[in-house]
Formats: structure tokens, sequence, C-alpha cells
């Protein structure tokens, strides 16, 4: 159980990866998913039960995770798989 904890701001991260790719472009597309991304940093921070100084982990964890989603979607699409 523990593992799964600490691994909640990646698969937030994946989630928002996810939810990027299938969504339809729109204006504000990317700074959406800045914002959720920050939420849910604080979200998977607070589920973890940890003090607010591992915000300065959790957040830029769940935002590399969600590029990493992103930019393999890209990579395999152009590749054809």
């Amino acid at each position: 159980m523990h593992v799964i904890i600490e691994a909640l701001p990646v698969l937030f991260g994946c989630c928002i990866g996810l939810v990027f790719w299938f969504t339809k472009a729109f204006p504000l597309k990317k700074v959406l998913l800045g914002g959720i991304t920050i939420i849910l940093g604080i979200v998977a921070n607070r589920l973890n039960g940890e003090g607010t100084e591992l915000l300065i982990i959790d957040i830029p964890l769940t935002a590399i995770s969600t590029f990493s989603t992103v930019f393999l979607f890209r990579f395999f699409t152009r590749m054809r798989l």
C-alpha cells in the first residue's frame, strides 16, 4: 500500500497526460494542463500525508510524468504503432 501512495504523483501525471491527449484543442488547453498539474500535485501530497515542504518534490514529479506521457504518445503516434 505504501508503494501505491508514493506513486500517486506519477499516476496523477499519467492520468492528466491521457486527458490532455484525448481532448480536443481549445485555446487555454496548455494553461489548464499546468493548473491541473499543480492542483493534483498538491492533492497527491495531501493524500500521502506529507508536509508542505515536500510539495517541491510532488508538483514537479507530477508535471514531469504528465509531459513525459504526452511526449510518449506523440512519439508513438509518429511511429504509427
